[in-house]
């Protein structure tokens, strides 16, 4: 008997619950974390290198092994499991990044294979403590992310801004935007364009407007005086021994040769530095710069609450007078 391959579109009904054809459970719903849906990874079962990056093969909890999927390296929030999948699986290549010139990373790269006996490719950037580093340090792809993130969630709050009041709308902005503008933003000065966005958004004031006085009316200093107070805030706490004492070993007391009235101003020795664009960002060069140009009254300051009310009310005079 011949049956022809071709049958009419009307021949074709739904298939009804049967014991042939059992029916499939609904696929368990996505989380909600840090502006998207996220899924809980069970293990990673393989790797694979994908352009300059690597990918992993995951399988997913609550989910068949037909569901499994190749996932990038940027999209797996846990890092810790791809510590431990090259762990277990040394024979897999793991993933470093060279940081310097240029011309010595090219030199450098052929040379680092393994480490503790787990094997090395080179990448572009790599992710620490929720900062993504590049090879030039340059944290474009962390300023990247950080505002994909911040503007994903002011979109959010901007569509509920009518039905809000200021004060929950004002919560709301500190809780999901400006604090990832104050994550790690020591070495950030690139941040201010979100948070005029937020500024805006909150006060619903039009775009044409200025925002400089917008920011002043909320008290709020601008993303460059922020990082200021945290590193004053940092070197105020290491000098009185309320911080770790590598901070405190990255400052030097200042102590002139003859006797001179400075000597007992609390200042701090100025290092030099042989590169104006990497060295001058590091915290041993801008503490002792920055604390050197505080008023007297504010380093002398006997409480840490009195410093930080005193610094901020400096801080907000120089950014607004």
């Amino acid at each position: 008997m011949k049956v022809h391959p071709i049958f009419h579109v009307t021949r074709v009904k739904p298939v009804k619950e049967s014991p042939l054809v059992p029916t499939t459970k609904p696929s368990p719903p996505p989380q909600f974390f840090e502006g998207g849906d996220v899924y809980t990874v069970k293990r990673l079962l393989a790797a694979r290198r994908k352009g300059r990056g690597y990918q992993y093969l995951v399988d997913w909890e609550r989910y068949g092994p037909e569901e499994t999927q190749w996932v990038s390296t940027k999209n797996i929030v846990d890092q810790t499991l791809i510590q431990d999948f090259h762990c277990q699986h040394p024979e897999v290549p793991g993933t470093s990044v060279i940081l310097g010139p240029k011309c010595l990373r090219n030199a450098f790269s052929n040379d680092i294979e393994a480490l503790d006996g787990i094997n090395l490719a080179s990448s572009t950037n790599v992710r620490n403590l929720g900062v993504i580093f590049d090879q030039d340090l340059s944290f474009n792809s962390h300023i990247n992310q950080i505002s994909r993130t911040a503007f994903f969630h002011l979109h959010n709050i901007a569509k509920i801004r009518h039905i809000l009041s200021q004060n929950d709308a004002e919560k709301l902005v500190h809780a999901f935007v400006i604090s990832t503008l104050d994550y790690c933003n020591s070495l950030l000065s690139t941040l201010q364009l979100i948070q005029n966005a937020v500024a805006r958004v909150l006060t619903r004031t039009r775009k044409r407007d200025h925002i400089t006085p917008v920011l002043a009316a909320l008290h709020w200093l601008p993303v460059k005086y922020r990082i200021e107070f945290k590193i004053l805030l940092l070197t105020y706490k290491a000098i009185n021994g309320q911080a770790p004492a590598y901070f405190k070993d990255l400052i030097v007391p200042y102590k002139p040769t003859r006797a001179l009235r400075s000597q007992t101003a609390g200042l701090l020795v100025v290092p030099r530095v042989s590169k104006s664009t990497m060295g001058a960002r590091a915290f041993s060069y801008q503490a002792p710069l920055q604390w050197n140009q505080l008023p007297v009254c504010v380093r002398e300051a006997d409480t840490l609450s009195t410093f930080k009310s005193r610094l901020k009310i400096f801080l907000f005079y120089k950014a607004y007078s």
